[in-house]
């Protein structure tokens, strides 16, 4: 028959060593027996608390009541349950608040248990609540030059703590860590614009420290002495990043509806460094960002002003190039038709035109003129593209249109007096542009700082046509050796005809001094890679030649890319996660420059 006393004993024991699992970081030690006997001793040897503080219990058996001090005010005991020869005690400790920096360190304290004959100390610990400390206070602000330079911070914590920097011109290595010394290396890269500034946090639980950098303005070095066609020397192939800071709607124009989100109209990733290094890595020297301005971006229509937002927008694209040494071009595109079409057309009110693209290139020039000479302007796209209009008709409307740019640039002084600019022939059509243009009617106060720009998307039956017409049938296959069906295989416009057009770019205008670029050419790739071998071969064939004799003849090429992942379409890279889409064509491209030489 089991005795009432050591029931009520073991339901007293039992209670006491559950509760002990109140605190997990504590050292326990079970007592056993039947509560009779009078051996001393106390259920743990050691406690530890958070910041929070908290209870726990505390169960002693001996031969009677013991004491227990506590050394430390914060820490205090109270009896839960007497029983015989064990006694149960609420341990309680109060939350840690740091007042001071001493407070960031754990706090100790010892509890001593006695009856007068046997005692025993318990160790009690308490961590802080997350702490962290910029040792200096007058480096949490920091004013630096436009030059790429390094800081180093130095703070102490009592954790890991993470690190934020809000811009992408301020980069982050951590240093030693241990409150424990920390330093942390921040990294300023060079500005080439406009004073700026940006904050790094350091945040431990619910404290945070920060850094805030000010950054005066600055530029980028350069003679700017290049001649265009010297800087084109340097800059094949070429690359577009297309369908992005171009997309809009017509509807929006000179209003700003379209915002910072029109850069997801037309295909669906960001552009990011990781991008454009992937570009650069793929054997690219230059990137041509088309750029809507009118179609979404005016604020007002006094002075034509630009987004803020928008601007600043394309400044960090074009940053991300500047930083892997790539030249760019950046241009007013297709912009809604305001003046590509409508600027053409009989009844354009070509003064009130030319004076919105005056003001338009003004801010634009002046947001870049400090920028080196591995930016280049393009101040218009294919003009008269897409209005069926003799030449004759709309000639002098160009040349005003593109003096007009001219102009502008020069007038914002700093890097831009010498800058390389881009101007277009009849819609940018080799032998329109051949046969009635001339760019030295332009008047620019630089000498030999001007490219010609034309686009190549020819024969179109195989690069674009997407459904058989009245005047010809699409092409699947071209080039040397590529013949499938009859009525699919080009039959003329093959590798010597663009020999030829390239020739004619080189005799009429770089051999007289001028830079040359092919500032968009491609073939869509019509069905997926492997579906047809011919149609592939066709492909790769088309870009290697259109390379290799861009390039013999002294044209940059630069292909267009879309990022349009269904077929067909002249994507070359997936931008979402920088690999190659269309090898046909990233193999062509380098093949031909491989097989091509510079003539100048």
């Amino acid at each position: 028959m089991i005795r009432k006393s050591f029931l009520y004993n073991t339901i007293i024991l039992l209670w006491a060593v559950s509760a002990l699992f109140l605190s997990s970081c504590d050292n326990d030690h079970v007592i056993s027996g039947d509560g009779v006997g009078t051996e001393f001793t106390v259920s743990k040897d050691s406690m530890v608390f958070t910041d929070n503080g908290g209870s726990t219990t505390l169960a002693v058996r001996a031969a009677k009541e013991p004491a227990i001090t506590s050394s430390a005010d914060w820490l205090t005991v109270a009896v839960a349950e007497k029983g015989n020869n064990v006694y149960n005690y609420v341990i309680t400790a109060t939350t840690y608040t740091a007042s001071s920096e001493k407070d960031y360190n754990n706090r100790t304290a010892v509890l001593t248990i006695s009856d007068g004959v046997s005692s025993q100390a318990v160790a009690v610990t308490q961590t802080p609540q997350y702490g962290i400390i910029i040792d200096d206070p007058s480096t949490k602000v920091a004013d630096i030059g436009a030059d790429s330079t390094t800081a180093i911070i130095s703070l102490r914590a009592n954790g890991a703590y993470a690190v934020l920097s809000d811009v992408d011109w301020i980069s982050v290595t951590n240093g030693t860590r241990g409150l424990t010394a920390s330093k942390v290396t921040a990294t300023v890269n060079k500005n080439v614009s406009d004073a700026r500034s940006g904050k790094i946090s350091f945040t431990l639980g619910k404290v945070t420290e920060s850094v805030t950098f000010s950054q005066s303005e600055g530029y980028t070095p350069s003679d700017m002495g290049k001649t265009a066609q010297q800087l084109t020397k340097f800059m094949y192939p070429g690359w577009n990043l297309g369908n992005t800071m171009e997309a809009g709607s017509s509807s929006n124009l000179w209003t700003d509806n379209g915002g910072v989100g029109a850069e997801f109209l037309w295909q669906p990733t960001a552009t990011t460094q990781a991008l454009i290094d992937a570009v650069k890595a793929q054997g690219f020297k230059s990137i041509r960002i088309p750029c809507a301005w009118a179609m979404g971006h005016i604020t007002d229509m006094t002075g034509y002003t630009i987004d803020k937002a928008w601007m600043n927008r394309v400044q960090e694209i074009v940053d991300y190039c500047i930083k892997d040494g790539l030249y760019v071009i950046i241009n007013d595109h297709y912009d809604g038709g305001w003046l590509e079409d409508d600027g053409f057309i009989s009844s354009a009110d070509v003064k009130n035109k030319t004076a919105q693209l005056t003001l338009i290139w003004t801010q634009i020039a002046n947001k870049f003129k400090k920028y080196g000479d591995h930016l280049i302007f393009a101040g218009l796209n294919e003009p008269a593209k897409n209005d069926n209009l003799s030449v004759n008709s709309y000639i002098a409307n160009l040349y005003a249109y593109e003096q007009a740019f001219i102009n502008a640039v020069r007038a914002t002084g700093g890097n831009n007096a010498q800058r390389v600019l881009a101007v277009q022939g009849p819609e940018t059509n080799i032998d329109k542009t051949v046969e009635n243009w001339d760019p030295a009617k332009l008047k620019d106060t630089a000498t030999g700082k001007l490219i010609v720009e034309v686009h190549f998307y020819d024969p179109w039956q195989f690069t674009g046509l997407t459904a058989d017409a009245s005047w010809g049938n699409m092409w699947y296959y071209w080039g040397d050796g590529n013949n499938g069906d009859s009525n699919r295989t080009a039959d003329k416009y093959e590798e010597s005809y663009i020999s030829d057009q390239m020739i004619k770019m080189k005799t009429t205008f770089g051999d007289k001094g001028y830079g040359v670029i092919i500032g968009e050419y491609g073939a869509n790739q019509r069905f997926s890679i492997g579906t047809d071998a011919i149609h592939d071969a066709s492909i790769k064939a088309y870009y290697t030649t259109v390379n290799k004799y861009a390039i013999d003849n002294g044209c940059v090429p630069f292909a267009w890319d879309t990022n349009t992942l269904t077929y067909p379409c002249m994507t070359i890279l997936k931008r979402v996660n920088t690999s190659i889409f269309n090898s046909n064509m990233m193999e062509g491209i380098m093949s031909g420059v491989a097989a091509a030489v510079w003539p100048y």
